[in-house]
């Protein structure tokens, strides 16, 4: 049930007392984290009202996106009370944000100050260069949008090989079938997508796609503790990308897939859960600390061939 609101004032931006988050630049994978330490500053017993300011913000990726809502929930669920301030109404990252169906996904957990821009009656229409911000809810919901919308994005893009297509739309299937296993609430978590392509180095002029999956469940070590007792969030990452190393002895293929399929094609695997993050990158695994944060969230960056 969303907190009323309604006699809450608004707070005024620039105020001494004001607790206010900015989000500055890019919104990806490598910045979250620098995100949520400002989170660990924050208080709702001395002021329960927080600020989101993405107003100097220029750029989010999938990943971004989904774990923006993520932080905003969970600000929410520990009796914050969020206020969004967006990008400047001219800019081409809010109409970004709203094609992507960001705000409408994070209005559950913040109030915006700004009305976002209208949507546009064109974006309808299904693409076949990203995937909206999608709640996962429900096994109907993964089955029928989810995995068809992966699939025509890497179809129509990086040109994979059908067994790869298929084998790769049903990791990303089997990981939002993690979050609603592992999720405390109905609200489940997102998956997003998004087509770029590439202005730099030696992959310049090729297609990739970054894909994101994330929640605030129980999260990988606990998932995993049923059956392997572990020390560490960083050692239930690690296990997790074993292959059918799992809580249910019938899956636990997903994370070993993604891995797999990564270094048949150069892509990039992110991983965190807990206080631990992982990055899977031309067959080398890079560990990253990070501030303890719920769930998992999952990014994952697939090139043309």
């Amino acid at each position: 049930m969303l907190k009323n609101h309604q006699d809450t004032k608004a707070p005024r931006i620039g105020s001494d007392t004001l607790q206010e988050v900015y989000l500055t630049g890019n919104v990806t994978v490598d910045s979250f984290e620098r995100i949520l330490s400002q989170l660990n500053h924050l208080s709702a017993s001395e002021d329960p009202i927080v600020t989101l300011n993405l107003s100097r913000l220029t750029f989010l990726d999938p990943y971004g996106m989904a774990t923006l809502c993520l932080v905003a929930k969970n600000l929410w669920q520990q009796n914050f009370i969020i206020y969004l301030v967006p990008p400047p109404s001219s800019s081409s990252i809010t109409y970004y944000l709203e094609r992507m169906n960001f705000y409408q996904s994070i209005a559950k957990w913040a109030q915006l100050e700004d009305k976002p821009p209208p949507r546009s009656e064109f974006w309808k229409k299904e693409s076949d260069i990203l995937l909206e911000m999608t709640p996962i809810a429900s096994l109907k919901e993964i089955v029928q949008k989810i995995e068809s919308r992966v699939y025509r994005i890497l179809e129509s893009k990086l040109g994979y090989q059908e067994n790869d297509l298929m084998a790769f739309t049903r990791v990303v299937s089997e990981l939002s079938s993690n979050v609603l296993d592992h999720s405390l609430d109905e609200d489940g978590g997102f998956v997003t997508a998004q087509t770029y392509q590439s202005k730099m180095g030696s992959r310049k002029g090729k297609s990739f796609v970054v894909i994101s999956v994330g929640d605030l469940g129980i999260g990988i070590k606990k998932s995993l503790s049923a059956r392997y007792p572990l020390p560490s969030h960083a050692q239930a990452i690690m296990n997790a990308l074993k292959r059918e190393y799992s809580r249910d002895p019938t899956r636990g293929l997903g994370l070993y897939i993604v891995k797999k399929i990564g270094h048949e094609y150069n892509g990039q695997f992110h991983l965190r859960s807990g206080d631990a993050r992982i990055c899977v990158k031309n067959r080398r695994i890079l560990h990253y600390p990070t501030p303890l944060f719920p769930g998992t969230q999952i990014s994952i960056a697939l090139w043309q061939l």
